[in-house]
């Protein structure tokens, strides 16, 4: 009902000029009459003032001074009026004329005519106010000529009656025929904003799945390093246990100075640092990131935190890294979903490198600061991929692993992700050894 109103309201307002221009050509024409030419002014001039009310109540409802359902209720009620006062004029000239003033009354009746044929499109969307607008105002206009005709023997009324039957039933129809075409539109406009609902949340579904999908991955390469991640724990806090205990003989042999006991605890100190450190990043990547926001951060600082994690992996496999790092840069992204990317291409290439002999495990991770862009670069000395899977490195569920290890997944999501930032992640063939290239806005 509301989407009806609405396009009565717009619908109604169209109108309004070719009524406003009738209403004036009534009051200075007077429809040629002269004992009623007042009374066809006047009738002009309320003419006038329902076709400029409705321009009134738009701007009204406009500046929120009225709500909708009262301005399509005035509108409703204005063309009613307006109806009504239109029959007046035309009647008021015909009685006048009696249909003897060929020219006049040819005038009055073809704008009869066309002021019906003008407003069955407006109201095609309300059957109810086109069935009244049309019957007040050419019934009594037709029965009038009628009875003129047949009183009078005036054959030019008799014509001008039949025509104006014929014109009534031929608009009702053809306003039933626009009426359900206007319905049927509408309904279609109503299915399809129905659809894009549905739409949009099967899209914000998509994106939550595709977000625990990237959770559950990054959860499964924590638990491939899980082992490495609890050496690099044990490591320190047999340090910090060394360190406590040496200080504690110290103090109660009273063999030590204070600034060697000193020594042993700041020392302890830096290795539960170092502790704190690697559980802090472990929580923050273990963490969802649907609702993550953007956030500025060093590009250093997300390759420390994945340095923290596969750093033990590095050692427990005999695998040299060598790092060249350019002067830092800032870029505006979710830090947990980069770590993500940097660490799954950092794992894929482990996992090549474990088949090689170990003095030929090398990984080289460095940077390449251009005027908009930076290049994380992560390469190994592991075999070229060959150009036959090339194509297909980033589709998901790909792998070259054997069955049951990985998912197949991390270089697809890990693509998206990079996207997602208005980034690339490609591998680059281009050199002697494996590369693949995370590049990324620098952020100004």
């Amino acid at each position: 009902m509301y989407e009806l109103d609405r396009e009565l309201v717009h619908k109604s307002l169209g109108a309004a000029p070719g009524f406003l221009m009738g209403s004036v050509w009534v009051m200075y024409h007077r429809l040629e009459t002269v004992v009623y030419a007042q009374a066809v002014a006047l009738l002009g001039v309320f003419l006038l003032f329902l076709a400029v009310s409705r321009y009134g109540i738009a701007f009204l409802y406009e500046k929120t001074v009225i709500d909708f359902e009262a301005a399509a209720k005035f509108i409703k009620y204005n063309i009613i009026a307006n109806g009504i006062f239109w029959s007046l004029t035309i009647m008021v000239s015909l009685v006048e004329l009696r249909f003897r003033d060929a020219n006049s009354n040819i005038t009055t009746v073809a704008l009869l005519i066309g002021f019906v044929l003008s407003s069955m499109m407006t109201l095609s969307n309300n059957l109810r106010l086109a069935y009244f607008f049309q019957s007040v105002m050419i019934a009594p206009a037709g029965f009038y000529l009628f009875i003129i005709a047949i009183t009078d023997n005036n054959d030019m009324a008799l014509s001008a009656s039949v025509i104006l039957l014929i014109a009534f039933f031929y608009m009702l129809n053809q306003n039933r025929i626009a009426h359900t075409q206007v319905v049927n539109r509408i309904q279609y406009a109503l299915d399809l904003e129905f659809t894009n609902k549905l739409l949009q949340e099967s899209q914000s579904q998509l994106i939550e799945e595709k977000a625990k999908l990237q959770h559950s991955i990054r959860l499964a390469a924590i638990g491939e390093i899980s082992g490495e991640i609890a050496h690099e724990i044990n490591n320190p806090l047999a340090l910090v246990l060394g360190y406590i205990e040496l200080a504690s003989d110290q103090l109660t042999t009273g063999n030590s100075t204070k600034e060697l006991v000193v020594e042993k605890l700041n020392k302890a100190t830096k290795a539960i640092s170092r502790i704190t450190k690697i559980i802090k990043g472990l929580r923050q990547y273990s963490r969802g990131t649907l609702n993550e926001p953007s956030s500025v951060v060093l590009m250093s600082e997300i390759i420390d935190d994945v340095m923290d994690f596969c750093s033990e992996k590095f050692n427990h496999h005999s695998i040299q890294l060598d790092t060249n790092f350019e002067n830092d840069c800032q870029i505006n992204c979710r830090p947990v979903e980069i770590s993500q990317v940097v660490l799954n291409i950092i794992s894929n290439a482990i996992d090549e490198l474990v088949k090689l002999p170990t003095e030929q495990r090398r990984i080289g991770i460095s940077t390449e600061i251009g005027p908009t862009t930076v290049k994380l670069l992560v390469v190994n000395s592991g075999p070229k991929i060959d150009p036959a899977i090339k194509s297909r490195l980033f589709e998901p569920f790909f792998s070259t692993k054997k069955v049951g290890i990985g998912t197949g997944l991390g270089l697809s999501i890990s693509k998206n992700i990079v996207e997602a930032h208005s980034g690339r992640l490609y591998y680059d063939d281009s050199g002697v050894l494996t590369t693949f290239v995370v590049e990324l806005p620098v952020f100004a």
